[in-house]
């Protein structure tokens, strides 16, 4: 889905159109579209059901095995350090681009293109290390939503508003077929149905 603004007189609307539709025509799927508020509340109201059956499936298995809690904090300290590592020396090669603009190895276009890419290497691996940080933390505290989607689970539990951090955290993908009927595709899909597969059967 494409999303549309449409704003007549003093007020703005916006819509999710079908992009297959926009983008092979009538031939391949018909044309059709939901307003974004429509879109909203079925995520808000699915997304809280989710949340909440997944926290209850955890209190249930609350007892679940620990014993691996050791390896898990190693692994995870590993794959920081590993990673601030990495860190490191992607900034260090960008500074070293400097020297190459000075010494007339690289163009001034060149120049900015490389650090462009660096800048975005060095804040992916950043966002990186905050989330395992953030499940180090909570695998520390010897709670058992140490793993990454209860860190999300619970930190957007009862949830009113959508934000675009919810949707990318949570969200893989949003299917709405020519009847509007929506299909919610969640991140950690196959981890959220062995949860709940725990609580209801």
């Amino acid at each position: 889905m494409q999303r549309s603004v449409v704003s007549p007189a003093d007020k703005s609307y916006s819509n999710f159109v079908c992009s297959t539709y926009k983008k092979f025509g009538k031939s391949v799927c018909s044309s059709h579209l939901i307003s974004e508020e429509v879109i909203s509340e079925i995520l808000i109201s699915s997304l809280n059901l989710l949340i909440k059956s997944m926290i209850d499936a955890d209190t249930i298995l609350a007892a679940k095995d620990r014993k691996n809690k050791g390896k898990r904090i190693s692994k995870l300290e590993t794959e920081i350090s590993i990673l601030s590592k990495k860190q490191i020396e992607l900034k260090g090669l960008k500074t070293g681009t400097y020297s190459d603009l000075k010494l007339n190895i690289i163009t001034n276009d060149e120049y900015k293109d490389i650090i462009s890419f660096y800048n975005k290497q060095i804040d992916s691996i950043d966002d990186s290390i905050q989330k395992k940080k953030e499940l180090l933390e909570v695998t520390s505290t010897n709670q058992h939503q140490n793993d990454e989607l209860f860190v999300y689970f619970n930190k957007y539990k009862g949830i009113t508003k959508l934000t675009r951090a919810i949707v990318c955290d949570l969200v893989d993908s949003i299917t709405v077929d020519n009847e509007r009927n929506v299909v919610i595709n969640y991140r950690f899909g196959d981890d959220i149905k062995e949860y709940l597969e725990f609580k209801y059967n």
